[in-house]
């Protein structure tokens, strides 16, 4: 018997959930963001601007699709500037966002910071969106904190725009520390892209503003581009993480993980133990690997690494005891 990790029927679209606006503090319009992620191989794209959100229907076309969403943000005021900021996407159209949400300090605040992000995102599933954890480490959070936080849809494994900024921003490992405690969220890769030139904190050498999207992305297999097919296959995990490699198929047949890929130097499974999978090679590329479980393994997460170190990560499959 075959399970499908990555369902075996439908087509991938590319997506970015977390992209900014002239709405907020994005130097592109909405239709020019469109125009742009579409001229780049993109079916769906979230504009989340801070802290508000427009109708979006008009920029829904036959082969493009744009999900309603915004960015909630908490912050300290004084533990360094530490900023909580949550992806908001709308399961359906219409969801409307909640008011905003503020408190003051000795409320929540510095006194219990989580409680803040908690209720922001309680707010925002209370209205029909799915919460994502966005720049862990922009925002100046520790392992601990990610744990205090209760009702995540996903969190980001990748967020371009850090990068840019300097911050490493892989966040591989928290996330899958998470998972082994217990966490059932996804992952994703994401631009945040405000396609901003000038910041006075960083040197952009003679950069496109364009360059600071299309870093980071998911690809998401569903039934066809609508509304609700994408959210159900957002909601189902249907989709993988990438900056770079794809990941073709997933599957589980009679104890053994079959993966297909693009050309990588190396794919991992990490699992709930301390114990993974891996083909890794200095000289060799796979497109293709094999793993035959153990049986202790609680969820696989599988991670494709190109010759370049860009990676593509699937949601955790989690076995039945």
């Amino acid at each position: 018997m075959i399970q499908w990790i990555l369902p075996e029927e439908g087509t991938f679209y590319k997506a970015n959930l977390h992209c900014h606006s002239t709405v907020s503090d994005g130097k592109l319009s909405p239709e020019q963001l469109v125009e742009f992620y579409q001229s780049r191989g993109y079916s769906v794209l979230a504009i989340t601007d801070h802290d508000v959100t427009t109708d979006r229907s008009a920029l829904n076309r036959e082969d493009f699709l744009v999900l309603q969403g915004y960015e909630a943000s908490h912050h300290s005021a004084t533990d360094r500037g530490r900023s909580v900021h949550i992806g908001m996407i709308a399961t359906t159209p219409d969801c409307i966002m909640p008011p905003r949400t503020t408190f003051a300090v000795g409320e929540y605040g510095d006194k219990a910071f989580s409680d803040g992000v908690n209720e922001m995102i309680r707010r925002g599933r209370d209205r029909g969106f799915l919460p994502i954890y966005n720049h862990m480490r922009w925002s100046l959070d520790t392992e601990e904190d990610l744990f205090s936080y209760e009702g995540l849809y996903g969190m980001e494994l990748f967020n371009h725009f850090s990068e840019v900024l300097g911050i490493e921003e892989y966040n591989l490992s928290p996330w899958l520390n998470a998972l082994r405690r217990g966490k059932r969220m996804f992952g994703i890769m994401a631009d945040d892209n405000h396609n901003i030139p000038a910041i006075p904190s960083v040197q952009l050498a003679q950069i496109d503003p364009m360059d600071l999207s299309c870093g980071g992305w998911i690809c998401i297999k569903a039934p066809e581009l609508t509304y609700s097919a994408v959210i159900s296959a957002l909601q189902q995990g249907n989709f993988y993480s990438s900056c770079g490699p794809v990941i073709e198929s997933l599957c589980l047949e009679d104890g053994v993980l079959h993966i297909k890929c693009s050309p990588a130097g190396s794919i991992a499974v990490s699992t709930a133990k301390r114990k993974g999978f891996s083909c890794w090679s200095k000289t060799e590329t796979f497109t293709e690997a094999h793993f035959t479980l153990r049986g202790d393994e609680e969820f696989l997460v599988v991670t494709v690494t190109d010759r370049q170190g860009k990676k593509a990560v699937s949601n955790p499959f989690f076995l039945e005891s």
